[in-house]
């Protein structure tokens, strides 16, 4: 299974998909248009973002990186565009398929922190952080 797939349309904001065993982390078929913005798409054992002809996925101020089969299929790569990066998350604990240990918030240092879009911010008023614990619900 992919780790976010839909047919009409998905909006994704401050995410973090370090899973998705058995396929990419992010998949956009038959017509269908994924908008991402702020999230990691990281360390999957499938491809981080794909589209088939038909659809398309559209990523501001995300990290996609560290994928297994690569980072894109079927998507022109954004990176260095619109806010996107393919850097190391800087987790605060994260451990290849171990879920069960990891942190998924930002270590100290990351350079994810405050580089999320810059139209939203932190619950404490600082810069949006890329990944699950950024924006206004982010709680690190």
């Amino acid at each position: 299974e992919d780790g976010i797939r839909d047919y009409k349309v998905t909006g994704v904001q401050t995410c973090a998909l370090p899973i998705s065993p058995d396929g990419s982390g992010i998949a956009s078929t038959d017509a269908s248009t994924v908008v991402v913005d702020s999230s990691i798409v990281s360390y999957g054992t499938g491809i981080g973002v794909s589209a088939d002809s038909g659809g398309t996925v559209a990523l501001t101020y995300s990290d996609v990186y560290g994928n297994t089969d690569g980072e894109f299929s079927g998507v022109t790569d954004p990176t260095g565009t619109d806010g996107n990066v393919s850097v190391d998350p800087g987790f605060t604990a994260f451990v290849e398929n171990d879920v069960d240990d990891d942190d998924l918030t930002l270590a100290s240092g990351s350079a994810l922190i405050d580089a999320g879009n810059p139209a939203v911010t932190d619950a404490d008023g600082s810069g949006c952080d890329v990944g699950g614990y950024g924006g206004p619900s982010g709680s690190w």
